[in-house]
């Protein structure tokens, strides 16, 4: 007989070994729920029966019985995960940090009570020295029996009489403060007052729409 033929032989006879003492196991586990009268709510412990069947059982049979406790087909006890998400009592609520830090200004506003307003740009205040005081004083002779006149009146006589003088027209900047104005050109007032008066003649012979702002102007002098 081969060597081959041998070792077959040898594991045909150790399985047939174990299957007989696998047989033998599962008789005394059922004689032991018999004899401690386990209820099927009862929960078998293994442990107690491997003690029991290894004091009772041959030497050689304790391989066997460990290995059927320990077979991969017994699942172990699945191990219960406590996931904080699931199981609060609070459900988690993902907010945007920009949002909160917005939400939170505007409370503070309104715990403070004010309000934010836009800020307005403090007014220049510009000095006039006697020749722009005397230039100003002048020029509105010339037109009016007031102490002031309408800005884009001032521009509109300004801009006719510059061009043959050779002056720079009215810039924005003196638009939005005519005692700028007065001040800048006061070294031209010999040249613009004569000027200012033929012009204003002129314009109040040709331009209505002049002639009607010259009129409400001088209305409202005589309501005042």
């Amino acid at each position: 007989m081969s060597s081959y033929e041998s070792e077959l032989e040898e594991e045909s006879v150790l399985l047939q070994c174990a299957e007989d003492n696998y047989d033998d196991s599962s008789s005394l586990i059922e004689d032991l729920q018999t004899s401690q009268q386990i209820s099927p709510s009862h929960s078998f412990d293994f442990d107690d029966t491997s003690s029991f069947l290894s004091s009772s059982l041959p030497s050689f049979n304790q391989p066997v019985i460990q290995a059927v406790f320990s077979s991969p087909e017994i699942e172990p006890p699945i191990q219960e995960i406590w996931d904080p998400i699931i199981f609060s009592n609070t459900v988690p609520v993902y907010v945007n940090p920009l949002l909160i830090e917005s939400q939170q200004s505007n409370v503070q506003l309104l715990c403070n009570g004010t309000k934010q307003k836009p800020k307005k740009k403090k007014k220049e205040h510009i000095y006039l020295e006697r020749e722009a005081e005397e230039f100003k004083t002048q020029f509105y002779d010339a037109i009016t029996s007031h102490k002031r006149a309408p800005k884009n009146l001032v521009k509109k006589l300004h801009d006719k009489v510059c061009g043959p003088l050779k002056i720079k027209p009215m810039p924005r900047v003196c638009q939005r403060s005519i005692d700028r104005y007065f001040r800048d050109y006061a070294k031209y007032s010999a040249q613009i007052i004569p000027a200012i008066k033929v012009e204003f003649i002129n314009l109040l012979a040709s331009d209505q729409d002049f002639q009607k702002e010259i009129q409400k102007l001088n209305q409202s002098r005589n309501r005042s």
